[in-house]
């Protein structure tokens, strides 16, 4: 609620939509991404925690069966196992948020034409307008192919 009274206080709703270009889809930051942002915000607590007190017990175990020299070697191994998965995986958080930006764009290529359906009508943009829909859908589509092919040869060359 606090985001939608910000957005429609002083007219920001006027500013953002029609005087400031920077900002091109604020329907879409103000619904999905702050949702997604929250779920995320909400979950992180359990990310964090519940592996930090799994690693904190694990290893207290494994001390106490066999040994402090045991357990550095087993560590040494999943650490070296941490790194190379990292260096061998595609930063996922990229790209899926390079792929929300263009998904976000192309949701509002289509809003601005349906805002602005009567005036493309009656100065004849059609082909204008298609050509800026087929541009954000061909950059979301060639963006969505080459991150697949990513996370393919990854998984192949990870599994080899």
């Amino acid at each position: 609620m606090h985001l939608h009274k910000e957005y429609m206080a002083q007219m920001t709703y006027y500013k953002v939509g029609n005087l400031d270009d920077r900002v091109k889809n604020a329907d879409q930051l103000i619904t999905q991404d702050v949702y997604k942002f929250s779920t995320a915000l909400a979950e992180l607590w359990s990310n964090i925690a519940k592996p930090i007190l799994d690693v904190t017990l694990y290893n207290a175990q494994l001390s106490n069966n066999v040994g402090f020299d045991g357990l550095m070697t087993v560590n040494v191994f999943i650490q070296a196992s941490a790194v190379f998965l990292r260096y061998m995986t595609p930063a996922f958080g990229k790209m899926a948020a390079q792929e929300q930006m263009l998904e976000g764009e192309f949701r509002f290529a289509h809003a601005r034409l349906i805002e602005h359906a009567e005036e493309v009508a009656l100065y004849s943009g059609e082909k204008v307008e298609h050509g800026v829909l087929k541009q954000n859908y061909y950059k979301l589509i060639k963006y969505e192919r080459g991150s697949s092919q990513k996370r393919n040869s990854k998984e192949t060359n990870a599994i080899i």
